[in-house]
């Protein structure tokens, strides 16, 4: 799956789970250059950091099924189905098993395919973002940036310190 998103361009390029010489560390240099060019141009800088908590555990199958349906066809959106549907859950905790419980919300953890099932599920953020003409390439003074890694999204905005209307601005248009 990780393969056809990537040949077909449909995944995030701010995006750095699961990708390959990817990791948080990615995110978190590159915002770090971000604002440390900024700074060098004498701006200054705001950070917004969303942490978004239990995402793994709230995922609406059928309102991820919606979110995915124009990426695949009507066969890789079965597959995408079956892969969802009849999971189950439960614990080990000192050798001792938990019960089994259906699996009727949230994406499998511990595999690969999850965490990029969930950024499937939270593509409208990016969507969003990209709509208010909100940077991934270089930044521009008084454009905001942002950089997605699992459930944690980093979005930053560098003005000039005597444009007092330019973080107001920026703030609405979140």
């Amino acid at each position: 799956m990780v393969s056809y998103l990537e040949q077909n361009h449909l995944d995030e390029p701010v995006q750095s789970t699961s990708k390959k010489f990817h990791s948080c560390d990615t995110a978190l240099v590159r915002m770090h250059h971000d604002m440390l060019s900024a700074i060098d141009k004498r701006c200054c800088v705001a950070l917004l950091l969303l942490d978004l908590s239990a995402t793994s555990d709230t995922v609406d199958h059928n309102i991820l099924l919606q979110r995915v349906r124009s990426r695949f066809s009507v066969r890789g959106l079965d597959w995408f189905a079956s892969y969802l549907a009849d999971r189950t859950r439960s614990a080990i905790i000192n050798n001792a098993k938990s019960n089994t419980y259906p699996l009727e919300y949230g994406v499998p953890q511990g595999s690969k395919l999850g965490p990029i099932v969930y950024l499937s599920y939270i593509s409208p953020l990016t969507d969003i973002l990209k709509h208010h003409n909100m940077c991934y390439q270089e930044p521009v003074l008084g454009s905001w940036c942002y950089y997605v890694y699992a459930d944690d999204s980093q979005m930053d905005v560098s003005f000039a310190t005597n444009d007092d209307n330019c973080l107001n601005s920026s703030i609405t248009k979140i």
